[in-house]
C-alpha cells in the first residue's frame, strides 16, 4: 500500500518516486520501535497538521487478552426481490404519490443522457 501512495504521490505532484521519498521520509518511534513513515505538515486555519503514513507495529500480540470479544454480530434480512420491484409493487406514483394512470418508464443513466 506504501508503495502504492508514492506511485500516486510521484504521479500527481510529477516527480521520480525517490523524490517522494526524500521529501516525505521520516523516521519517528512507536512503543520504542522506530518506523520509517511518510509524513507531511500542512498549515491549516486550525494551525498545522500532520499527516502519517506507516509507524503502525504490525507483530503479533503475544499473551494474555484482556479484554472480552464482542461476538454480538448484527444480522441483516435481505429482502428476495429486488428494489425497483418493491417499488413497482406500491403501484403509487413517486413523484406525485397518485395511483391512477400509473405508468413506469425506464430510466436511464446520467452518462447515456445527451448533453
Amino acid at each position: 500500500m506504501q508503495q502504492s501512495l508514492v506511485k500516486t504521490l510521484a504521479a500527481k505532484l510529477k516527480i521520480s518516486v525517490p523524490k517522494v521519498y526524500r521529501k516525505y521520509r521520516t523516521t519517528i518511534v512507536v512503543n520504542e520501535t522506530e518506523y520509517k513513515v511518510l509524513q507531511e505538515t500542512v498549515e491549516t486555519d486550525k494551525g498545522p497538521r500532520t499527516f502519517t503514513w506507516g509507524g503502525i507495529p504490525l507483530k503479533r500480540h503475544q499473551g494474555k487478552i484482556d479484554r472480552s470479544l464482542n461476538d454480538n454480530i448484527r444480522r441483516f434480512k435481505w429482502s428476495d426481490r429486488s428494489d425497483l420491484v418493491t417499488r413497482l409493487l406500491r403501484s403509487e406514483c413517486e413523484i406525485c404519490g397518485s395511483d391512477e394512470n400509473l405508468e413506469v418508464h425506464h430510466i436511464r443513466k446520467l452518462k447515456d443522457l445527451k448533453k
